[in-house]
């Protein structure tokens, strides 16, 4: 082990920013990071395990419900609204996954639904206009 750097009255000498001398952090040098790693990618920054899926939450239910009844509704009107109701769990979900996501995966799915939800959303609206 090697001594820390003392400074006159025994305190501890530091760098700029509060930190260590001879450090990246002193210097302000952010570590790079291997985000090609699939540990960076599928680690849960609380548990440490790996986490790809989970069994779904509430919004996903939601999803899951409405879309059964958009399939099997024999009125338009009632498969139209399950649908939007689908489309505004799907928005809940992918916000919650953005914002509370436990790793990069989970969090880039978010925004990758959150988009396809948007998207869909958008081509409904033109086709209503049309229709």
């Amino acid at each position: 082990m090697t001594a820390r750097p003392q400074a006159q009255g025994g305190a501890v000498r530091r760098g700029r920013r509060g930190r260590a001398p001879g450090t990246a952090a002193a210097y302000g040098v952010v570590m790079a990071t291997r985000i090609t790693s699939g540990d960076w990618w599928f680690r849960d920054r609380t548990t440490g395990g790996r986490t790809i899926g989970q069994a779904p939450n509430a919004p996903m239910w939601i999803v899951i419900v409405a879309l059964v009844v958009a399939v099997v509704a024999p009125a338009p009107l009632v498969r139209r609204i399950a649908r939007l109701t689908a489309n505004a769990a799907l928005a809940w979900w992918a916000a919650a996954e953005i914002s509370t996501g436990v790793n990069p995966w989970r969090r880039t799915l978010g925004v990758a639904v959150a988009l396809v939800d948007v998207r869909s959303l958008v081509r409904a609206r033109r086709a209503s206009r049309t229709a």
